[in-house]
Parts: structure tokens; C-alpha cells; sequence
């Protein structure tokens, strides 16, 4: 089966060669990139911006959590949509603080981890609320 390739994706494509690190830093953030063309050029792209603009899937996001999204977890965190799953196999690294601050995650998955929470209080005293 052929893989259907986007007008933008074509453009890349084409026009890589050509392009300086501010075209990459603009396609990482203002234009939607599949993940197949993330993972082609993930050597040129901006992921931070990647991390804070794309719409990453969790398989995706696990495949490049070590390398290329690990300086940004906290933008993953904040910005990607995490499982339970996700949240469940990365419960260690990902910043508990941002967590328990969005809307669309579930109470029950709050205080399934509360002692993940606590834990990662403790070991980042600079979100200390007390000061």
C-alpha cells in the first residue's frame, strides 16, 4: 500500500535541501506534520516546538521519549493528551505538578497516584508552594 503524502508533506519533501533552521523551527511549530515525516526529519526539526505544537500519539511520543522529547517532557506534559496508560508506564518521569493541573485528567487517575505525586514533590523542591 502506497503512503498518501500531504501537499505540505510533498513540499518538505521536495524543498528539504533548501531549507535553513528557521524554516525548520516554523514547519515544527505552525504547520501539522505527520509523525512519519517527524520521524524522517527528526534530526533537522525544532522539538521543543514539536512537544508544544504537534498532536503527538502516545506510541509516538514513547518512541522519542528518551532522545528528542526528554529535554521537553514538561511541555509534553502540559501540551500532548496522555493516557492513563501513558501516565501508568512513565509515572516516575512525567512532572506530576502539570499533571494534576489539567481539566482532562481524571480525578481517578489523581489519586491512583498520589504517591507518585508526593514522591515527585519531594524530589523537585523548586515547585515547593510555600515559599
Amino acid at each position: 500500500m502506497a503512503l498518501l503524502y500531504s501537499p505540505v508533506d510533498i513540499f518538505i519533501i521536495k524543498h528539504q535541501n533548501e531549507f535553513k533552521q528557521t524554516e525548520w523551527d516554523d514547519l515544527s511549530q505552525k504547520y501539522e506534520l505527520s509523525e512519519e515525516m517527524m520521524r524522517m526529519f527528526q534530526n533537522k526539526l525544532n522539538w521543543h516546538s514539536i512537544a508544544k505544537y504537534q498532536n503527538l500519539s502516545s506510541t509516538f511520543i514513547k518512541e522519542f521519549i528518551e532522545y528528542q522529547l526528554n529535554p521537553y517532557i514538561e511541555l509534553v506534559c502540559r501540551y500532548q493528551h496522555l493516557t492513563p496508560d501513558f501516565l501508568e508506564e512513565f509515572k516516575d518521569r512525567v512532572d506530576w505538578n502539570i499533571i494534576v493541573e489539567r481539566s482532562d485528567i481524571p480525578v481517578e487517575i489523581i489519586i491512583k497516584h498520589v504517591n507518585d505525586i508526593a514522591k515527585f514533590r519531594n524530589e523537585h523542591p523548586e515547585y515547593d508552594e510555600t515559599d
